[in-house]
């Protein structure tokens, strides 16, 4: 396999990943709706569906790292210009600038629902997905590893 596949392959399984991760916030209050399941068990398939993928998606996020950092040793480039990591930045790109203003807008929302329905309600755990999810965007597609990877033929380039 391409190894410029095994990075989109490892950027993409990590999306993926914190994608189930946020959408465990749906299944999270379902224990007071469903009558012929166990409360603890709805819990336990919560909690396994949050932090097996949030670990996961890190783990993708790390090896993707490491092999950034290797092929620019490889290919004797100067580590990343950008000092910020992808938490800190914002707009860096495309698909980035939807990323922020998705969690810009899912928080406004996310505060706007909280204060006026005091936390209750189903709606409030859809919109905590939706900015779990684009915070996870966020912080990827503005991130060094997210720019190696769709960066890395047009650096081969420059070689």
């Amino acid at each position: 396999m391409d190894k410029k596949w095994v990075d989109k392959l490892l950027l993409i399984v990590s999306i993926l990943l914190f994608f189930v991760m946020s959408a465990s916030f749906l299944i999270m209050p379902l224990d007071i709706y469903m009558e012929r399941v166990s409360s603890s068990a709805v819990n336990i398939i919560s909690g396994l569906c949050f932090w097996i993928p949030l670990v996961g998606g890190c783990i993708m996020q790390f090896f993707l790292a490491m092999r950034r950092k290797q092929w620019m040793r490889i290919h004797k480039k100067a580590m990343d210009s950008q000092k910020r990591v992808g938490v800190v930045s914002i707009f860096e790109n495309k698909p980035a600038i939807v990323a922020d203003l998705v969690m810009i807008i899912s928080f406004v929302v996310c505060v706007a629902v909280f204060a006026c329905t005091d936390g209750s309600g189903y709606f409030c755990y859809i919109i905590v997905a939706l900015f779990v999810f684009s915070f996870c965007m966020h912080c990827i597609l503005n991130g060094k590893n997210f720019r190696f990877t769709a960066g890395q033929t047009k650096m081969q380039r420059e070689n």
